[in-house]
């Protein structure tokens, strides 16, 4: 049957490849079963870099003993973890290959007249040559975080100003995370999320493992060295390396505290423990403190 695809409801009633699910990369209505895995633009890639490809699979595997090895093992052999990173996937390989075309995109706006560009382009271009600018970063040392500095020294504003401000123009993100997102529970609507956040390690776990003092060690020696940097630098506050290393402490023993109110990593995949819609008013009730109130925060962003 031949569907006429400017009518209603068309797109959807349309047979969609099964491994990009692109309705347009269907021939016609029908599927040639034989190339079920992946549809011939996915698999005319020259890169191979979309669609589910067979040689991927593992044919010397049951797919009914180890569906994983099934699907996976070959491209498993062919693809050992690279020696700069801790593990590798097709997720992560995604990753720098979109960080390529990037900076193909970026390399190509440097190429034309500036004249030619659009202004967002224009703006794109700047961004990244700005970036680029190793001698110009490094004269210039730590004079872009004075501001920052600035504001977290001052005793006179008001705390939830400064985190909003954080939150807001640097993307530090202390105590907690703030975002939009579709509601879980109707994609109509948007809402404000508010999560964990504040710390310097991957997780909660590691500031209470046994197993993960080496790590724990290794994070007090980083917060010090970062110190002794712009102690080194010209903030005169952190020329001393005991110092350094108090305060490094000192930030630890913050981040445990606050790590010990997180949830764990699995518990926080958990859709129903994490849905906890309310109003303003209502969190204010929940989470009372002297320090920061909620409104007055949210005002400021």
């Amino acid at each position: 049957k031949n569907i006429i695809m400017n009518e209603i409801g068309a797109f959807a009633k349309r047979n969609k490849c099964p491994c990009c699910n692109n309705p347009w990369n269907t021939s016609d209505d029908s599927i040639d079963l034989k190339n079920i895995l992946s549809c011939e633009p996915c698999l005319n890639d020259s890169k191979g870099y979309t669609g589910l490809d067979p040689s991927n699979i593992d044919t010397t595997v049951s797919p009914k003993d180890n569906f994983y090895l099934w699907s996976n093992g070959e491209w498993k052999k062919k693809n050992p973890i690279p020696p700069e990173y801790p593990n590798w996937n097709t997720f992560i390989a995604l990753r720098d290959l979109n960080l390529e075309r990037l900076k193909t995109i970026l390399n190509e706006l440097n190429d034309i007249n500036i004249n030619e560009l659009t202004n967002d382009e224009q703006k794109i271009a700047n961004f990244y040559l700005s970036f680029m600018d190793e001698e110009n970063i490094n004269k210039l040392g730590i004079e872009p975080l004075k501001e920052i500095f600035e504001l977290i020294s001052r005793v006179d504003y008001e705390t939830e100003y400064v985190i909003a401000k954080l939150h807001l123009d640097y993307g530090v993100y202390p105590l907690f995370r703030l975002y939009s997102s579709p509601d879980n529970k109707n994609s109509l609507h948007s809402l404000g999320v508010l999560s964990q956040g504040g710390l310097g390690l991957p997780d909660r776990d590691y500031y209470f493992d046994n197993d993960k003092q080496d790590k724990r060690n290794e994070y007090l020696k980083y917060i010090s060295n970062l110190f002794q940097l712009l102690g080194s630098h010209g903030l005169s506050n952190y020329t001393s390396k005991d110092y350094c290393d108090e305060i490094a402490r000192d930030i630890l023993s913050f981040e445990t505290t606050l790590a010990n109110s997180h949830l764990t990593r699995t518990l926080a995949r958990d859709p129903a423990l994490t849905y906890n819609k309310m109003s303003i008013s209502s969190l204010e009730k929940l989470i009372r403190s002297k320090q920061l109130t909620w409104s007055r925060y949210l005002a400021y962003g």
